[in-house]
C-alpha cells in the first residue's frame, strides 16, 4: 500500500470534523454587529451594546445556541409596526436565561419580565412570554439586569448615532 493510501482514511476523517465544526459554529447562534445605546433610567443612564435583529431570519434565530453574554450586551428585535400585547417570545434553543423589555414606537419600556430555558426538543412545548401591551421593539439582556440597575417600566431606550449621544 503507498503512502497516499494510508492517509487517506485520515484525511477523510478531518474533513468531515472540519465540516461537524462549521455546522457547530453556525449552531451556537448568530454574531450580529452590535451598535452603542443608552438605558435611561429615573437613577442613572446606562451604556449598552446590542444587536439589531432587523430581518425575520435574524429574529427567528435571535440569541440561541449561545452560553454566554458580556454583561453589558443585548439584542434590540425591531419591527416596521406595532405588535399586539399578545405576539410573544419563546426560549426554544435559548440555552441562557434572559430579562426581556418591550418597548413602545419611542422606545420607552411598557413591560418587564424574566424569560428561562426552555429544556424541550419541541419548541410547542415551550412557554410564550408576552406583554399584554402593543410594542415596536424587544430588548433581551442578561438575566438579572434589569433588577441589579434598577430598570422599570418607564424607562427609555435610545440608540446612539453620530448626530446625537444620549448617554452623555
Amino acid at each position: 500500500m503507498n503512502r497516499t493510501r494510508r492517509y487517506q482514511p485520515v484525511i477523510a476523517i478531518a474533513a468531515l470534523l472540519a465540516i461537524l465544526s462549521l455546522s457547530a459554529t453556525a449552531q451556537d447562534g448568530q454574531a450580529l454587529p452590535a451598535v452603542p445605546a443608552c438605558l435611561l433610567t429615573e437613577a442613572e443612564t446606562l451604556t449598552l451594546n446590542l444587536e439589531l435583529a432587523d430581518t425575520p431570519d435574524q429574529k427567528r434565530i435571535g440569541l440561541m445556541g449561545r452560553t454566554v453574554m458580556a454583561a453589558d450586551h443585548g439584542m434590540l428585535f425591531r419591527y416596521p409596526h406595532r405588535r399586539s400585547g399578545d405576539a410573544g417570545f419563546w426560549m426554544y434553543q435559548t440555552l441562557m436565561p434572559l430579562d426581556i423589555a418591550w418597548l413602545d414606537e419611542s422606545g420607552t419600556i411598557v413591560a418587564l419580565d424574566t424569560m428561562v430555558p426552555c429544556p424541550e426538543t419541541r419548541g410547542q412545548r415551550c412557554p410564550v412570554y408576552t406583554p399584554g401591551v402593543p410594542h415596536y421593539q424587544v430588548l433581551e439582556l442578561n438575566s438579572g439586569y434589569f433588577s441589579a440597575n434598577s430598570v422599570t417600566v418607564g424607562d427609555k431606550l435610545a440608540l446612539v448615532t453620530s448626530d446625537q449621544n444620549p448617554c452623555q
